[in-house]
């Protein structure tokens, strides 16, 4: 029934719910599972800290997360649209740290092709053209992630996705 299945991740507990989800389908149809991040580029030290849990934060690490708590904008994920809050340094051991813990997850599973993907820009643009690229059946993904309260005010990547996207979708609560 599914031969690919499309994982979009941003390490939050509706994606780490949809990721499990995706993992079973992918046992269960012999899928191939592809994980997708989309950098993420706003973040407060709480999120960022609660991704990076179960883990030893290497210190150059630690010493970026304790600068978000010096930030002061408690808006949309972190900060104003456009603006990053999270360094280069960081963006790039978040998203290695979650997809490389989803990878883990799907490969003791019992998940026999796994491939993974780090890329940067819009989410919901992201998503739609890997789903496209790797000819997806399904994707599989959190109804929402980290997008706080700019993703209701502006609507939600996973709503944009669906109304989107030529494959099957599956959101998780």
């Amino acid at each position: 029934m599914f031969d690919s299945i499309l994982a979009p991740t941003d390490g939050s507990e509706h994606a780490s719910r949809a990721m499990e989800v995706a993992i079973d389908l992918a046992v269960k149809y012999e899928a191939r599972l592809m994980i997708l991040h989309v950098e993420i580029h706003h973040g407060t030290a709480q999120e960022i800290t609660h991704i990076l849990r179960d883990s030893t934060i290497p210190p150059e690490i630690r010493r970026e997360i304790d600068r978000l708590q010096n930030i002061s904008a408690p808006i949309p994920v972190g900060g104003a649209r456009g603006r990053r809050t999270l360094s280069p340094k960081l963006e790039q051991y978040v998203g290695e740290f979650i997809v490389k813990r989803a990878e883990d997850y799907a490969n003791a599973a019992g998940v026999r092709k796994v491939a993974t993907h780090i890329t940067n820009g819009s989410p919901n643009k992201r998503i739609i053209e890997a789903a496209e690229q790797e000819k997806s059946d399904l994707l599989v993904m959190g109804t929402r992630g980290l997008g706080g309260i700019h993703g209701f005010l502006q609507g939600s990547v996973s709503q944009s996705v669906r109304s989107h996207c030529h494959c099957a979708c599956l959101t998780i609560p």
